[in-house]
């Protein structure tokens, strides 16, 4: 039996746009390395870099304390080992995560973040190197679920207004 495991770094640049009472939206734009390996250990894959877009709204259960959580869409997916195939795999995500602010009366504070997340495949492809596309739906399930573990901080403008770095 094949295990998926995925190693996804993101670079996320969050504009929290709107400051309603207690929650705060926005949007995160950022990139993934995706790879996988089977349940051996024995088949080497190479990476794949994907894009990544998730809306996300962050519920203040105090000052320093959030639950966050959102809706987006992440590339993940792999190479084989003689970069021929790559396997696309495109999936929409909903993380649930605890995240801790630092230092929040500070204009830039640092961020820590844990949580599940569980994915619904959008498309599972493999595309050759001649562009030739198959439907790997049968080896790849139709969904994905994991643990996002990340940190990051956070520059704010206004109350209502920040930017953020953050790598999951």
């Amino acid at each position: 039996m094949r295990q998926f495991h995925i190693l996804t770094i993101i670079a996320a640049i969050t504009l929290g746009g709107i400051g309603l009472a207690n929650i705060n939206l926005g949007a995160e734009l950022g990139f993934g390395l995706a790879s996988n390996t089977d349940s051996t250990g024995t088949l080497n894959y190479g990476k794949r870099f994907g894009l990544n877009g998730i809306l996300v709204a962050d519920f203040a259960m105090g000052e320093t304390f959030l639950i966050s959580t959102g809706l987006g869409y992440f590339q993940k997916g792999t190479k084989n080992s003689a970069g021929t195939t790559t396997f696309k795999l495109d999936y929409l995500e909903i993380p649930v995560l605890a995240k801790w602010r630092f230092m929040p009366e500070e204009q830039f504070h640092p961020t820590v973040f844990v949580g599940p997340f569980l994915a619904f495949a959008l498309s599972r492809n493999s595309v050759t190197d001649g562009g030739t596309a198959t439907d790997v739906s049968a080896t790849y399930g139709s969904t994905d679920w994991g643990l996002t573990v990340g940190g990051g901080f956070e520059y704010g403008f206004t109350e209502a207004m920040a930017l953020a770095f953050n790598l999951r």
